[in-house]
């Protein structure tokens, strides 16, 4: 990299992570069974597992600890973790 140079710039973890789902598997095809929703977005009815869905939908989860399962969660959750502007950047 001779004439190169690199900015890096220290961050915080954010406890939360971002997932646009295409298709519907997973723990979003768990939610979906039991409430028609997936992070609070109402889905139409008749998907089957692994649908394609219509539009992609984001689908933020928290970050667990380990040996733990993420839980999604809806994105007014990600605003009370984050705060509203960086939720919406």
């Amino acid at each position: 990299m001779k004439g190169r140079s690199m900015l890096v710039v220290k961050t915080g973890v954010l406890p939360i992570e971002c997932v646009v789902r295409g298709y519907l598997s997973g723990s979003g095809w768990e939610e979906y069974k039991k409430t028609g929703k997936v992070c609070g977005i109402a889905l139409p009815k008749g998907y089957v597992e692994s649908s394609k869905l219509e539009e992609p939908i984001f689908t933020p989860s928290t970050k667990a600890e380990i040996g733990l399962h993420d839980e999604n969660i809806t994105f007014e959750k990600v605003e009370e973790i984050v705060g509203k502007d960086l939720a919406k950047d």
